[in-house]
């Protein structure tokens, strides 16, 4: 049996076919390895600079709380480890300080290594007041408008509560301006202002620091005075209460006297001398929904000399209320929506929409007044994150 001949011209077709099949299924290999390659090595990047991100605010975090315990910490930290990574903090000297923050991912072998990732950067802030209380560790605060023609400093009504020097603690903070008059230490302690222009530094014994956020003033607790109170019961005489209007009107010459409770007074006019028992404990809780005018030549007296046994509120909107005694007021005044002028001595704290110490007049802060121990911190303000990726 004979066997075929293969044809000449066809003879290694099939060798040749078997090469062009060979090469087709390794460029289909070779491009499956290369979208799997890159597909895995992205996702690898993206896990990475979730990963320095990450590792950017947690140093962020660990530079925020430094600074809450220490305000002058400007060292930073160089590739402090973190996790299977590391950050790096930078702080400036500016007021207050910028802190720029770079995460570091981990280098992974054969897929190069994540050297800079992400970048924070966010203002701090202090805030002196109190953990509980809207703004407490300050002697003057305003909403629209704090002036010092006059001179705020401090005092401890604890350690004496009628001293003969005073300190320096005596900070003023408004959401809008601070305004002084040149020719001496109107404030001593820091000034903040967020709006408007600077005061003085030669009327500033502290830092003045222009605020990039607002403090918001504590509200009046008088809403439930309004309706239960110690009018008819507490004062005395009750010949100068008007119970129609809740006017009180000490005239000249006459004296009042409120014992410790909760008192709601439409319009409080002070001519003559008006007491507060608090000799023997209690407090005097005085809510006015007009105005307050102590007029000159009267006395406003609270004889325990402890600020915070008087405390005096306003929930009136856009009404003044003028201090002009010539005995010293020791209380704690507050009205955020009205305007308050001392043209007298006060020992205590001052809060309004616009706090005017004037010429003449002395405010001295009682750093007891806080609601509890003050805390000085630091915050996020503003920022702006960036990220990237260097392999090599």
């Amino acid at each position: 049996m004979k066997v075929p001949k293969i044809p000449r011209g066809t003879r290694g077709s099939g060798l040749i076919l078997s090469l062009i099949a060979l090469t087709a299924f390794s460029l289909m290999a070779v491009l499956v390895y290369r979208v799997t390659r890159t597909q895995v090595r992205e996702s690898l990047q993206l896990k990475r600079q979730a990963q320095a991100q990450a590792f950017a605010e947690a140093g962020l975090e660990v530079a925020l709380n430094r600074l809450y315990a220490d305000q002058s910490w400007k060292t930073g930290y160089v590739n402090a480890p973190f996790g299977d990574g590391s950050f790096t903090v930078a702080v400036s000297t500016d007021t207050p300080p910028w802190i720029s923050v770079t995460g570091y991912s981990a280098p992974i072998p054969g897929f190069g290594a994540a050297v800079r990732s992400v970048r924070a950067q966010a203002a701090y802030a202090l805030s002196t007041g109190a953990a509980a209380g809207a703004g407490s560790g300050y002697a003057l605060m305003a909403q629209a408008e704090a002036a010092s023609y006059g001179t705020v400093d401090s005092y401890s009504s604890v350690v004496n509560p009628n001293p003969a020097s005073f300190g320096a603690s005596g900070s003023v903070w408004s959401n809008g301006t601070v305004l002084t008059t040149v020719g001496a230490v109107r404030i001593r302690g820091d000034a903040y202002y967020r709006s408007g222009s600077a005061p003085s530094a030669a009327t500033v014994s502290g830092v003045i620091v222009h605020s990039s956020y607002t403090q918001t003033l504590a509200g009046s607790p008088c809403a439930p005075h309004k309706i239960a109170n110690d009018n008819t019961t507490g004062l005395s005489p009750q010949s100068y209460y008007n119970g129609v209007n809740k006017d009180l009107t000490v005239p000249l010459g006459g004296t009042a006297v409120l014992q410790p409770g909760n008192y709601y007074f439409r319009r409080l006019t002070v001519n003559g001398t008006l007491n507060v028992n608090t000799s023997g404990g209690g407090t005097v809780n005085l809510c006015t929904s007009g105005f307050i005018n102590a007029n000159a030549g009267c006395q406003f007296n609270n004889p325990a000399k402890i600020p915070s046994q008087l405390m005096i509120y306003g929930d009136g909107a856009n009404t003044t209320h003028n201090f002009r005694c010539v005995t010293p007021l020791h209380a704690k005044i507050l009205d955020k929506t009205s305007t308050i002028e001392l043209y007298q001595t006060v020992y205590g704290r001052v809060a309004g929409n616009k706090t005017h110490v004037n010429a003449g007049a002395v405010l001295h802060f009682d750093t007891e007044s806080a609601a509890s121990a003050p805390v000085t911190g630091a915050r996020v303000s503003t920022g702006s994150w960036t990220a990237g990726f260097d392999r090599y």
